[in-house]
Parts: structure tokens; C-alpha cells; sequence
């Protein structure tokens, strides 16, 4: 389950930024998650609510999670589009967590990078600031 050490990272990042600006409570993280990461949202809402349910300052923060589809270009005709669930397979199915399928063009079966689906983004934080008057 590498949920809890994604979100560990995570957490640890939304604390460097609390102490950073001086929040006193955080009420809503804002986070964009790519499907190529394979993260269940369940365990990563479930490890959230544990690795914050002793800090003051995030316990009961609410966690909004944005699913960011894969969107790939092809190395030879440069055709830009997504991957559906059918060419990525079912989210669920372990054998995603044991190796990373090797995806090709739809439009020439030529090889492709993946542009956007791999990213886990804190996009924003909202909170209250230490009033500094």
C-alpha cells in the first residue's frame, strides 16, 4: 500500500508550507493526482485522516482530491490524446502495481510519452494565518 508513504510525503510537504507561511488551521488541501499513479483514493483519504488526526493544525482539514486523466503524445505522428481505462486496464487490478504497462499510439502504434497522468500535485492549501498585528 503505497498510499500511506505517498501521503506521508505529502502531509510532510503541507507542514513545511504551514510552517513557512504560519498557519494556525488548515481546513482544505487541495490535491490533483494523476491515474497513472495508481493511488487509491480511499487509502489516500483513509492515510490523510490518519497521519493528521494528532496535529492541531490539520486534524479535521477536509482533503479534495482531483483525478487528472493520462493524456500522452506520439513520438512519430505527434498525435496528442488520453488514455482510456481500457488501454490503461482496471485501476484496480494489482498486476498495475507490479509493472507499468507499455502503452503505444492509437492513431499508428508508434511509441509515446505520457504528458500529463503521473503528477501528485498539491495544488492549494487553505487556512487560517497567524494575524501578525
Amino acid at each position: 500500500m503505497h498510499e500511506v508513504s505517498v501521503m506521508t510525503e505529502i502531509v510532510n510537504s503541507i507542514l513545511g508550507e504551514v510552517k513557512k507561511h504560519q498557519f494556525q488551521k488548515i481546513q482544505k488541501v487541495n490535491l490533483e493526482v494523476g491515474e497513472l499513479m495508481f493511488l487509491g483514493e480511499d487509502q489516500l483519504r483513509f492515510a490523510y485522516k490518519i497521519l493528521t488526526q494528532d496535529n492541531d493544525i490539520l486534524k479535521d482539514s477536509e482533503l479534495l482530491i482531483t483525478n487528472i486523466k493520462p493524456k500522452i503524445q506520439c513520438d512519430s505522428c505527434g498525435h496528442i490524446g488520453t488514455l482510456t481505462h481500457e488501454s490503461i486496464g482496471d485501476p484496480k487490478d494489482p498486476s498495475l502495481h507490479l509493472s507499468f504497462p507499455k502503452f503505444t499510439c492509437p492513431k499508428c502504434n508508434g511509441s509515446i510519452k505520457v504528458i500529463e497522468g503521473r503528477e501528485c500535485i498539491i495544488r492549494n492549501i487553505t487556512g487560517e494565518v497567524k494575524d501578525e498585528g
